[in-house]
């Protein structure tokens, strides 16, 4: 676990925290409780300030209503941009959404302007007078440290962030692509088969685990099985999980590289794996520039796109993850004494 004690180093941890450096943004920070009496960060909101300019509060209201289901302490808001010539830059636009904060029943912990994530910048809090100072250099931060260490980079910015969603070769993805099919027919016919079913859950877990490790497959029959696997519902439904498997990273990481080898129809299912990691740790910029790459008529893209549009909390939908993993485990076990969904 990582402690942040000093403001100045909480600013500079927002590149670490969104997987990209923001420019001309408005960043809020939710911490959550945990059971021993500390805070941790908990989901993120990102609006361009241009957006809000033109939308208002609103744009920022509507991101908020993911919170509702969630256990908040407190909200610390970053406006990122505008000249610091200004003695204090884009005070309006900080009052409103302090505003808009306290209405919604939010303690504010920071309300900080600083013009741009680089070292030396200087940020400046505007609800105390005395308390500004020196931004440190964004990358060399606990938090960044860490996030290099689990294998997160840190885009320079949100266009870079969706240049990640890069094919590798045509040529790459000719040479997989009858494999794929060969090995989505065997796993089609190992749902029938409890043996083959843990067999194949087991050895992508433990693909998964690797992937959290930094290694991945380079095997065109390893690679083909996975997409395989991920590609074919029940066994994607049960890897979706937040509790299937504990490294969420190791599972985003490898979706990532497994869409790169692939094309439609197996693409978007690795597409919204993707996706859902992504906004279960609060990133919905990732997530959403993942969905950006799925076809919109698959059912899974048009759920989440919507679940990030309608701002569903991350909570809602982890346990409607782990009821499906569950009922799907069920299914596929042969026990038909399956339990409702909760509110159902």
């Amino acid at each position: 676990m990582i402690f942040i004690h000093d403001t100045g180093e909480f600013v500079a941890t927002i590149p670490a925290l969104l997987g990209f450096i923001p420019s001309n943004s408005l960043v809020l920070i939710a911490t959550t409780p945990t059971s021993v009496g500390q805070v941790h960060v908990g989901p993120i909101i990102r609006c361009d300030l241009a957006t809000v300019r033109i939308a208002g509060t609103s744009i920022v209201s509507t991101g908020l209503t993911r919170l509702a289901d969630e256990p908040v302490h407190d909200i610390s808001g970053f406006l990122i941009g505008a000249d610091t010539s200004d003695e204090s830059p884009l005070r309006d636009m900080a009052d409103e959404v302090a505003e808009l904060l306290r209405q919604s029943g939010f303690r504010i912990r920071h309300l900080i302007h600083v013009p741009e994530l680089v070292a030396g910048a200087r940020w400046q809090c505007y609800l105390t007078a005395d308390c500004r100072g020196t931004l440190p250099d964004p990358a060399t931060t606990i938090t960044a440290t860490a996030s290099a260490a689990a294998g997160y980079t840190i885009a320079g910015s949100r266009e870079e962030v969706a240049a990640r969603y890069t094919k590798v070769s045509y040529d790459a993805r000719e040479r997989v692509r009858p494999l794929i099919r060969i090995a989505a027919s065997a796993a089609q016919a190992d749902l029938a088969l409890s043996t083959a079913t843990r067999e194949r859950i087991g050895r992508t877990r433990a693909a998964i685990r690797c992937a959290a490790d930094g290694t991945l497959p380079t095997d065109d029959a390893v690679i083909a099985d996975l997409i395989a696997t991920f590609s074919t519902i029940p066994f994607r439904d049960v890897l979706l999980s937040s509790t299937a498997v504990e490294q969420g990273f190791g599972t985003e990481h490898l979706a990532l590289y497994l869409w790169r080898h692939c094309d439609e129809p197996y693409a978007s299912h690795l597409a919204a794996i993707n996706a859902v990691q992504a906004y279960l740790r609060g990133d919905t910029v990732v997530a959403m520039c993942a969905l950006e790459t799925g076809n919109p008529r698959v059912p899974i893209i048009k759920l989440l796109t919507s679940t990030i549009r309608l701002a569903l909390p991350p909570s809602t939908l982890r346990e409607l993850l782990d009821w499906t993993h569950q009922k799907t485990l069920t299914v596929l076990s042969g026990d038909t004494n399956t339990q409702e969904f909760p509110g159902n």
